[in-house]
C-alpha cells in the first residue's frame, strides 16, 4: 500500500488533513494515522485491557504488526512500513483483533472519561478521537464561541498587508531576482494582516487575500517596469508612468513582463501552497465538533 487513499476499499473513510483513516471492524472502531515522513501505519482503538489480555494479544500472529502497546485507554499497533502491507491484509488483522476483543467481552471505552459507554469517532477542532455524547457534549460547552469577523477592518489589513509584499516583492526585484520568497511574503503578509484586523481569519479572508496576492504582483510588476524606465530615460515617477503603456506596446517588453509574472506566480504558488493549504483547513474546522461515526 502506498497512500492511505486506499484504504477506502475496506469501508475506511479517509481525513486527507490529518493523514489519517478511520472505520469500524466487526464492531470496533479503529484510527488509523499515516506518518508520511516515515511511512509509519499507526492502529489504534480504546478499550479496557487487563495486563492478561495485553499480553494474549501481543501472542497473536499479527504478521505485520511490529509493535503493540496498551496504555489505558488507547490500544496501539504500530506498522513500521505502510508499503509492506495492502488494505486487506491490515483487515484481516484488525479482524482478528477485533474477534479476540470480542470473544473475552473487552469493551469499547470513552477515551477522555475512560468509562464503558457507547462511543463515537468525532472530530473535534483538528483532532480526531473516539469519545461518548456525554464527553462530546461536555467539550462543546467548553469551548467559547468563536469571535465575530470584523470584515471592514480585515480588508483594511489585508490591503496593508498586501502593500508592504508588494513593496518587498519591488525590493527584491531591484536585486535582480524574482525569489519563492517575495511571493511568500506577498501572500504571508495579506492573510496575516486579516488576521489581525478581523480578528481571526475566515474563508472570506482568506479567497480575497489569494485574489489581492495575485493583483498586487502585477501591479508590484508594473511598478518594476516604471522604475526601469525612470532608470533609462532619467525621468520622474509621473512622466514614467505617462510613458509605461507605450513600452508596454513592444513585443519584447511584453513578453519579458509575462516572463516575469509566470515566474512571479509560479513562486507564489511554490511558497505560499502548504500555507494556504493550512490555513483552509484551519479556517473549515474552527469551532467544529461533529460526529463522524457511529
Amino acid at each position: 500500500m502506498k497512500r492511505i487513499n486506499e484504504l477506502t476499499s475496506i469501508g475506511f473513510q479517509i481525513d486527507q488533513f490529518n493523514q489519517s483513516a478511520y472505520g469500524k471492524v466487526a464492531g470496533y472502531h479503529y484510527l488509523l494515522s499515516y506518518y508520511k515522513q516515515n511511512k509509519r501505519l499507526v492502529l489504534s482503538t480504546s478499550v479496557s485491557l487487563t495486563e492478561e489480555y495485553h499480553l494474549a494479544l501481543m501472542n497473536l500472529p499479527l504478521t505485520y504488526i511490529d509493535q503493540l502497546t496498551y496504555q489505558k485507554p488507547i490500544l496501539q499497533m504500530v506498522i513500521q512500513n505502510i508499503n509492506k502491507v495492502n488494505p486487506q491484509q491490515i483487515e484481516q488483522m484488525l479482524q482478528m483483533v477485533s474477534t479476540f476483543l470480542s470473544h473475552w467481552q473487552v469493551k469499547e471505552i470513552c477515551q477522555y472519561c475512560q468509562q464503558e459507554k457507547n462511543v463515537h469517532i468525532c472530530h473535534m477542532q483538528g483532532n480526531i478521537a473516539l469519545v461518548c455524547d456525554d464527553c462530546l457534549q461536555q467539550y462543546q460547552a467548553s469551548v467559547p464561541s468563536l469571535p465575530k469577523v470584523k470584515f471592514g477592518r480585515g480588508l483594511i489589513g489585508l490591503i496593508l498587508g498586501a502593500i508592504v509584499g508588494m513593496a518587498a516583492w519591488v525590493a527584491f526585484y531591484q536585486t535582480g531576482y524574482i525569489t519563492v520568497l517575495g511571493g511568500f511574503l506577498m501572500s504571508f503578509l495579506a492573510i496575516k494582516g486579516y488576521e489581525k484586523f478581523a480578528g481571526r481569519l475566515d474563508l472570506r479572508g482568506l479567497i480575497l487575500a489569494i485574489i489581492v496576492s495575485v493583483i498586487m504582483l502585477a501591479v508590484a510588476e508594473m511598478l518594476c517596469l516604471d522604475l526601469e524606465i525612470i532608470k533609462a530615460l532619467d525621468v520622474d515617477f509621473e512622466r514614467a508612468l505617462d510613458l509605461l503603456p507605450r513600452f508596454l506596446e513592444e513585443s519584447e517588453i511584453q513578453e519579458a513582463v509575462a516572463q516575469d509574472l509566470a515566474f512571479g506566480y509560479i513562486f507564489m504558488l511554490i511558497g505560499s501552497f502548504s500555507m494556504y493549504y493550512q490555513a483552509y483547513h484551519q479556517v473549515k474546522r474552527q469551532g467544529v465538533y461533529e460526529k463522524k461515526m457511529d
